[in-house]
């Protein structure tokens, strides 16, 4: 059975040489959309990995000499194209990808700090992430982080408390971004203060 994708629009026998056109790109953005969330500047790093893909695979197969070969710089105005329609379209919003990942990654138990990082990376602009991550209070985050990791009182019942244990507990919560102020509180209480969350 075929697979298909941008590059395999459903036919049979197609040729993988399909020229760089905008609707190949509009085709490739929307497959990509309906799978993955994304932020503008993933869209178009996306779509710009898949015109040098194609320009590899093309210059391979006809054998081409690395000069003869078109830049992928010269699509860049053609993939910003399609980014523009997908955000007139509604299918990219960089404030809700960045609400919904925050959700996720809260209810994780990420810190703010980790969350700006991962949002960052995912493109997104810094003035979207600021305007996100204001108002989060790393608290409730903390202690689901300290439970899932089974740290300070959540350790269990009958395991030592050594000053070591909790040294290395302070650690790994600063590792994960959280500030010292939250580590202690969340170390420092017990599970019955937990329940009240």
């Amino acid at each position: 059975m075929p697979r298909f994708s941008a590059d395999n629009p459903g036919k049979t026998g197609q040729s993988r040489r399909t020229s760089i056109t905008g609707d190949w790109l509009k085709r490739a953005a929307v497959y990509y959309l309906a799978r993955y969330a994304s932020s503008e500047q993933n869209l178009r790093r996306v779509l710009m990995h898949k015109v040098e893909k194609r320009l590899r695979n093309r210059s391979r197969e006809d054998g081409e000499a690395a000069a003869a070969v078109p830049s992928a710089d010269e699509y860049a105005a053609l993939v910003d194209e399609t980014v523009d329609m997908c955000r007139t379209l509604g299918l990219i919003n960089d404030r809700s990808f960045a609400e919904t990942k925050i959700s996720a990654l809260k209810a994780r138990g990420t810190s703010t700090r980790r969350i700006r990082q991962k949002l960052a990376f995912g493109g997104v602009d810094r003035d979207t992430i600021r305007e996100t991550t204001e108002d989060s209070d790393d608290s409730e985050a903390a202690r689901l982080f300290a439970r899932r990791k089974k740290l300070g009182p959540y350790r269990g019942a009958g395991t030592d408390d050594t000053p070591e244990q909790h040294r290395k507990d302070y650690a790994k919560m600063a590792r994960a971004g959280f500030s010292p102020d939250i580590i202690r509180e969340v170390l420092g209480g017990s599970i019955a203060e937990d329940e009240a969350f």
